[in-house]
């Protein structure tokens, strides 16, 4: 019975584990373009009006990293991503789907500097 169990926890496990796993994220309206994101015409403007402010990600806030230019956005883009998926950030007002996942689908295409 107890082996009995135990293979049905392991293989909840296995599934949940796997069922975490990020694929894709769904495109919430036809306004949303998420092929060839640019970093420059949809990913900064983002960072620089909901992220890189001066009471949280700007070089003035010595708490936290600065996502004041590319560079420092790429230095931590794996944070960013993790962070806005799961809707920790920003702090206050939630992104929106598609900011959401303009974010997630640069960094999934290489974070390209363009």
């Amino acid at each position: 019975m107890i082996r009995h169990l135990l293979m049905l926890f392991g293989i909840s496990g296995l599934l949940l584990v796997e069922s975490c796993e990020y694929r894709s994220l769904p495109v919430p309206g036809t306004d949303c373009k998420l092929t060839a994101i640019s970093y420059s015409k949809q990913v900064q403007p983002i960072i620089l009006r909901r992220c890189a402010i001066p009471q949280c990600h700007s070089a003035v806030n010595p708490v936290s990293n600065p996502l004041s230019n590319y560079q420092e956005v790429k230095n931590n883009e794996a944070d960013v991503r993790d962070y806005v998926l799961l809707k920790r950030m920003p702090l206050g007002a939630p992104l929106t789907d598609c900011e959401l996942n303009t974010i997630v689908e640069w960094v999934n295409q290489g974070s390209l500097n363009n």
